[in-house]
């Protein structure tokens, strides 16, 4: 802004433009290092390009696929905003660095299903706008090895030569091109790959009792039974199993968003609709302790028995 053109990121004193579109001359190094060169164009900022993208993702567009009201949509988001205390800053060691005491965490629900994706970047976007991202009080990366060797992941870290984080992209040139990529995301296997190896394991398809204790409740294997807690209910096909304690009742949670269409689908019974989310039973890898005192009971619906 100070100087009313386009400058390197580096460059002493700089005021960014976080918003608007402006004239600007630059170059820039595409795929496979192709360099582009671009004289008096007219260039928005990513910022004010974000605020475009999501105008219409509104708490109220969100409430009936999130099963979430508006309201509260909103009271949590302003609630992290106001936390956030963005410009804050804590001296630890001798070192003055932001400080953001605030967080989102996912469990392995979301990071297994479909949308996870989307959802794991929704949530470093809204981390990245407040300044959150591995600063004291925000959130940490694990220990994964963002490029390459050696182990310590700091040391993995390149900056490009725009300021950000440099990344070994694949070659999209027809003679370098890999057409056969090694994948493994939640678009094309995990959820389904999830849904068949419960299939192959008995049991793992609906919700497992006590083989003595379905007797006394008049339930046999395939009956469809319910399952009531204080938070919610869930329904799910009856498989009774010798060596489940007499007073517990096993049922899977690992199989993606239990909202979303796909989920819905599988017709299977979900641990999500019957235990509480509560920060004392969360761990540190957003894992939740997913143990909730149950009734069970037979539905006496006709074609119930798979």
């Amino acid at each position: 802004m100070k100087q009313n053109a386009a400058v390197a990121f580096d460059t002493p004193g700089i005021e960014p433009a976080l918003t608007g579109t402006y004239r600007v001359s630059g170059s820039e190094v595409g795929a496979d290092g192709e360099k582009r060169v671009h004289r008096d164009v007219e260039a928005t900022t990513a910022f004010e390009l974000l605020k475009q993208h999501v105008s219409g993702y509104t708490p109220e567009w969100a409430e009936p696929i999130s099963d979430v009201a508006a309201d509260t949509i909103r009271r949590v988001i302003n609630q992290f905003l106001a936390e956030a205390g963005i410009g804050a800053t804590i001296v630890i060691e001798g070192r003055e660095l932001p400080y953001r005491p605030v967080s989102i965490m996912l469990g392995r629900n979301v990071n297994n299903g479909w949308g996870s994706y989307e959802c794991v970047w929704a949530r470093t976007v809204l981390m990245t706008l407040v300044g959150g991202l591995e600063v004291p009080g925000s959130l940490l990366g694990g220990l994964t090895v963002i490029n390459a060797l050696p182990f310590d992941r700091t040391q993995t870290v390149q900056l490009g030569v725009d300021g950000f984080m440099d990344f070994p992209f694949n070659p999209t040139d027809a003679e370098n091109w890999i057409r056969t990529p090694e994948m493994r995301h939640a678009h094309c296997t995990l959820l389904p790959l999830i849904r068949e190896a419960a299939d192959d394991v008995q049991g793992h398809d609906g919700i497992m009792i006590n083989a003595q204790r379905a007797r006394e409740l008049g339930i046999g294997d395939g009956d469809l039974i319910e399952i009531e807690s204080p938070v919610g209910s869930a329904r799910g096909v009856a498989r009774p199993r010798q060596g489940v304690r007499p007073d517990v009742v096993i049922m899977l949670a690992q199989f993606g968003h239990w909202k979303t269409p796909y989920a819905k689908d599988l017709n299977r019974p979900s641990l999500n609709n019957l235990v509480p989310m509560l920060m004392d039973l969360t761990d540190a890898t957003g894992s939740n302790n997913d143990m909730v005192r149950v009734r069970v009971k037979r539905v006496p619906a006709a074609g119930a028995r798979q």
